[in-house]
């Protein structure tokens, strides 16, 4: 370990930077498998040193993911939401990058792991993140897919999402089937959502839509900076999806600040020119992307990670908008 740390330093200085924390065993953080290293040039910028210390299976290719992403994404509009990346490389056989230090507070409330916190989100002007989901749903996937080979390592056909979706919960639709959602739909929105579950795929969707998602949107991801610009953070799980996931997931957890939820959701679609078809994938993110989220919100309660409070406003949260979304859906397509 101690030659990584002399390695590092080297890396550092002949790139102008001075590390602002002792280079030892400290630096290590989320279980050991990272190295984190905060360090400033000559004009007191900050960059932040990143290095995988150990390989754990899987974890090299969604760390090349970030690189590779931040590398392709800084040329486009949406560099302007995300850290800039200053240089990458292999140390030891392990994936180094140095990037830009995003300071500021997060989106997260508390340790929970909703809602965004209204006094930091009002911050934010709606139009900020309204244009990086919609710059970041025009990403060419081609392009990206070029850069980023191992993405390809997810769904990259539209129609596998329903098959996979149902294959990963099978105990919702058993749950629906025999009427036991009831303290999170009502019978006749479990009755909609049954059949919305059972049509073919192109009965629903078309492939408008299929774009790239950060697919980690936790309130700890997203940082805001001191003139109220958001900044996307943790791109390690870059994927191919429905444009409107991230989008849906951003909306969802503004609900505490209803005003500005509406707002953000009417400058999105100022953006959109197709707004029916949007509004169709985006509704159909809420409800395929999260009508398993009750199971989950009862696991992490019965765990005692979610407070019983916090369970009765997840229940409760996920009622209204799954509920308002299903019925949206049975109308458009009815």
């Amino acid at each position: 370990m101690e030659k990584i740390f002399t390695k590092i330093e080297k890396v550092l200085t002949a790139r102008g930077l001075k590390a602002k924390i002792l280079l030892n065993k400290k630096a290590l953080v989320d279980d050991r498998r990272f190295l984190v290293i905060p360090c400033q040039d000559g004009s007191g910028r900050d960059w932040l040193f990143k290095i995988q210390v150990l390989k754990l299976e899987g974890l090299g290719k969604s760390f090349r993911n970030e690189v590779q992403f931040l590398s392709f994404a800084q040329k486009t509009k949406i560099g302007a939401f995300i850290p800039k990346l200053l240089d990458s490389g292999e140390l030891e056989g392990n994936v180094w990058y140095l990037r830009e230090f995003i300071s500021g507070q997060t989106l997260a409330a508390s340790e929970d792991i909703f809602p965004y916190d209204p006094k930091i989100l009002s911050k934010i002007k709606p139009i900020l993140p309204a244009s990086f989901f919609y710059e970041l749903a025009n990403l060419s996937v081609g392009d990206a897919i070029k850069f980023i080979p191992q993405i390809k390592r997810h769904d990259l056909d539209w129609k596998t999402y329903y098959s996979r979706f149902l294959k990963a919960h099978p105990e919702i639709t058993k749950e629906l089937e025999d009427g036991k959602a009831d303290d999170y739909l009502t019978p006749l929105q479990q009755k909609k959502l049954l059949k919305l579950l059972m049509r073919p795929p192109e009965k629903v969707l078309t492939s408008y839509g299929w774009a790239l998602n950060h697919a980690n949107l936790s309130p700890m991801n997203i940082v805001v900076g001191i003139e109220g610009r958001p900044a996307f953070i943790d791109w390690e799980n870059i994927c191919v999806g429905f444009g409107t996931s991230g989008f849906a997931e951003f909306w969802y957890r503004s609900f505490l600040l209803p005003d500005w939820q509406n707002k953000f959701l009417e400058e999105r679609l100022k953006l959109e020119r197709r707004k029916e078809e949007f509004l169709k994938i985006f509704y159909f993110s809420l409800v395929f992307g999260n009508v398993g989220l009750r199971n989950y919100f009862r696991q992490i309660w019965l765990e005692g990670k979610l407070t019983k409070s916090g369970y009765r406003l997840a229940v409760s949260m996920w009622s209204k908008i799954i509920g308002e979304a299903i019925e949206w859906l049975y109308k458009e397509l009815d």
